[in-house]
């Protein structure tokens, strides 16, 4: 097997050993020790090699340029503290239709009930989240009206969002939404996502704090919830009227 280091050295034994041979006629031109010349194979292979780094290195570098425009490093921000964080980042914006959503690799959140681009989104905690209500699998109902008749899928109620869309909710998903916020809030050391604008207030901790300290109600009532597409501070007191 060639040496790593040295790949064209297992090639070059013949050559070497040939021109070394006493009793080699070739090896003695004109009373001077012939010349070694290049094998053909090895210019070969280096012809070759110079084709794949013309072809690789401008790749490489495109790479590393788009990896550098992508993918910011967290050393550079700071989530807890959002003056760090890039123009634009905590909005987490995902266009105007589900189309553009998709195309900017936004996925609809459960627990944000938002379209969020993935430096927003806890993918695991939204998980346990949509594994923790008190229905079958631990499943959520989510409803089209106050009365609860209309039920919607958690599809359907992802493309809400391009229309200015509501869906009803138990208060229950409420309260739970809001300790699953705390819980994200905390996880952010951990995970780096950036906590969105609409719930990095305090009008939303408001919000959830009098939903959680206020006796139980005699029965379960629905609340209504918008769908967003950009979670901006504008955006959420546009939508929620609020509601935080």
């Amino acid at each position: 097997m060639d040496s790593p280091n040295a790949p064209f050295l297992e090639d070059m034994k013949d050559d070497v050993a040939w021109v070394e041979d006493s009793d080699a006629s070739p090896h003695l031109e004109h009373g001077r020790p012939a010349v070694l010349s290049v094998p053909a194979q090895l210019k070969k292979r280096s012809r070759h090699s110079q084709k794949l780094n013309f072809i690789t290195f401008p790749l490489a570098i495109w790479g590393l340029i788009a990896i550098f425009l992508h993918l910011p490093s967290n050393a550079s921000y700071d989530v807890y503290r959002p003056a760090t964080l890039p123009l634009g980042f905590a909005s987490c914006y995902c266009g105007t239709t589900e189309a553009e959503a998709l195309s900017l690799n936004c996925a609809y959140d459960a627990l944000a009930t938002a379209w969020l681009p993935p430096h927003c989104r806890d993918e695991a905690l939204t998980d346990h989240f949509n594994r923790a209500g008190p229905g079958p699998d631990g499943a959520w109902s989510y409803f089209g009206d106050e009365n609860g008749t209309i039920p919607l899928s958690l599809s359907t109620v992802a493309s809400l969002g391009p229309i200015n869309g509501t869906f009803w909710a138990h208060r229950t998903w409420h309260l739970v939404h809001c300790v699953y916020y705390w819980m994200k809030y905390w996880r952010m050391r951990e995970t780096g996502a950036v906590m969105e604008e609409r719930f990095d207030n305090m009008a939303h901790l408001q919000h959830c704090s009098k939903l959680l300290l206020k006796p139980p109600p005699e029965r379960d009532f629905l609340i209504e919830v918008p769908v967003l597409m950009v979670s901006s501070i504008e955006a959420a007191r546009e939508r929620e009227g609020g509601h935080g």
